[in-house]
């Protein structure tokens, strides 16, 4: 008679996840490993220090272990560093994006495409026109505005290694960033630095349209700030 037995088969290693509760449970324990360092940025930390001065306090992060869950989660999905996913996946009112800056670099690390570049081409003055609402009278009025500015035109491109074929964002211009309104909120980097921030939105649209596996729908942290 023949004896079957199990045990010289090793047993499947648990990987992190949602899908069973060994997966969950260690998914949990290295999200709360992560927690506890300082070297994560502050929505992931359980305890955060707010305030300057006499006034600075440590409080407890109640959503830390949840976000560092769902970043530990996706940078399996994606096959990546965790700390790198953290350090680029900014939490914005709510909302996570992408640092710009790491789509860049997964765009170029994914195999897919030639290294990404940009054909940035200045082009006349022009004026420009955009729209702000302001309250009067407890209603809201729209205020036209122009503003004289250079224009711009940059386009984010690379070659797909399957094919050969040049593949090209949508354009952005420095017209369109008036029009859109991210010229003219306060602060905006569009004033001081337009060239980065025209290669650094061509590459979101070059990303999305191209590559959207990788943004995995999330915006960027620039788009996010000019919205």
């Amino acid at each position: 008679m023949n004896i079957t037995t199990t045990d010289n088969i090793p047993a499947m290693p648990v990987t992190m996840g949602f899908g069973d509760l060994a997966s969950f449970e260690f998914l949990q324990r290295t999200a709360k490993a992560f927690s506890s360092s300082s070297m994560v940025p502050a929505p992931y930390q359980a305890m955060v220090t707010k305030g300057y001065g006499k006034k600075q306090t440590v409080e407890a992060n109640p959503a830390a272990l949840s976000n560092c869950m769902i970043a530990l989660d996706m940078a399996q999905r994606m096959n990546a560093n965790p700390l790198m996913i953290m350090q680029n996946l900014h939490i914005i009112e709510g909302r996570p994006s992408w640092s710009s800056q790491f789509i860049i670099a997964a765009i170029n690390n994914s195999g897919k495409f030639s290294p990404l570049r940009f054909d940035l081409q200045w082009l006349d003055e022009m004026d420009a026109a955009y729209s702000t609402f302001e309250w009067e009278d407890g209603s809201k009025v729209e205020k036209k505005h122009k503003v004289r500015i250079k224009n711009a035109r940059c386009v984010a491109w690379a070659i797909e290694k399957a094919t050969g074929e040049r593949l090209e964002s949508a354009p952005v211009t420095m017209e369109m960033a008036v029009n859109e309104g991210w010229f003219s909120k306060n602060g905006s980097k569009w004033k001081s630095m337009p060239d980065l921030m025209m290669r650094y939105r061509s590459a979101a649209f070059f990303g999305r349209i191209y590559a959207p596996e990788l943004l995995m729908g999330l915006p960027t942290a620039e788009e996010l700030h000019d919205v």
